[in-house]
């Protein structure tokens, strides 16, 4: 089974901050925004093309098998990858103790990672994080907190910027 494919990121990321930057610029040239900032907000949170997360790691070359198809020994090392591989687009993973993690496999690739969303490429001073603090382990919305079944989260990647518990800048969403 082959998860992760070659794929040259780097000219795929610079190609897309290339389109961001574009597309900031014109905002401003169209007098639709005067502040650059102000136009950098509206882009990535209206302008932007949308995608999904899924498709943004089929586009790194990392794609992620069905849940059914992983038997126990495999599912591991393939949550672990995957984890891996949001990293490398800027978007991490919290309060994930509660579930098990054939059940956040499948919760991230049959939901979380197919939900719409802006295609920001990553960049150093923004993150995005995927929460599951009100996710019940049955995979129902409720209110936590939940008994831990794993310590991932002392685990899982983080961040370059992130010196404290609190991200910086970060996206926070909740699943």
């Amino acid at each position: 089974m082959t998860l992760i494919q070659k794929i040259d990121r780097e000219a795929l990321f610079d190609r897309k901050r290339a389109a961001r930057k574009a597309g900031i610029a014109a905002l401003i040239a169209d007098g639709i925004e005067s502040d650059p900032v102000l136009a950098m907000m509206r882009w990535d949170t209206e302008c932007a093309p949308l995608t999904t997360n899924l498709e943004q790691l089929r586009e790194i070359g990392f794609i992620p098998p069905a849940p059914a198809t992983l038997n126990d020994d495999e599912l591991p090392p393939v949550l672990e990858a995957l984890v891996a591989e949001l990293a490398v687009l800027g978007l991490y993973l919290s309060s994930t103790n509660h579930l098990g993690d054939r059940q956040l496999y499948s919760i991230l690739v049959d939901t979380a990672l197919r939900d719409r969303v802006r295609d920001i490429p990553p960049t150093h001073d923004m993150s995005e994080f995927i929460d599951f603090a009100t996710l019940s382990p049955s995979g129902a919305p409720g209110e936590g907190p939940f008994p831990a079944v794993s310590s991932r989260d002392a685990t899982l990647p983080r961040p370059p910027q992130l010196k404290a518990a609190q991200p910086a800048t970060a996206m926070i969403t909740s699943v």
